[in-house]
């Protein structure tokens, strides 16, 4: 009887100890699945970082691009409302000065005259 406990004891022991084997060999490959699932995880956020990244960029560059089209037009509209202002001015200075100065034929004076004559420097505000 002593021989069979000592037996079914070395028994218990050789199957407790395969045991605590698996046991550790299962929480190594648990730990490995866990790290892979993690690396996985992590790539996967690292990934959908630099596509917002990437879209932000994006996004930077057409707000860049529509402000300084926007600047562009702001500046072509300044132009051309001082261009029409330019324009009603002188046709209100040509009118006055057809009342004041009847000697002079301010119909042949037109735009373009008047810029030619300023542009060469014969019109002198000193």
């Amino acid at each position: 009887m002593k021989n069979k406990l000592e037996h079914n004891s070395s028994l218990v022991h050789y199957w407790t100890q395969k045991c605590v084997g698996a046991e550790q060999k299962l929480a190594y490959l648990t730990w490995h699945v866990n790290k892979a699932c993690y690396r996985k995880e992590k790539q996967r956020i690292r990934a959908q970082r630099r596509k917002h990244t990437a879209e932000d960029l994006h996004m930077i560059e057409k707000d860049a691009t529509y402000e300084s089209l926007s600047i562009h037009k702001e500046v072509d509209n300044q132009g051309q409302a001082m261009f029409v202002a330019f324009n009603e001015g002188f046709e209100k200075f040509r009118r006055f000065a057809a009342n004041v100065h009847k000697d002079i034929d301010w119909v042949a004076i037109t735009l373009s005259a008047a810029q030619e004559i300023i542009s060469n420097g014969a019109y002198s505000t000193e």
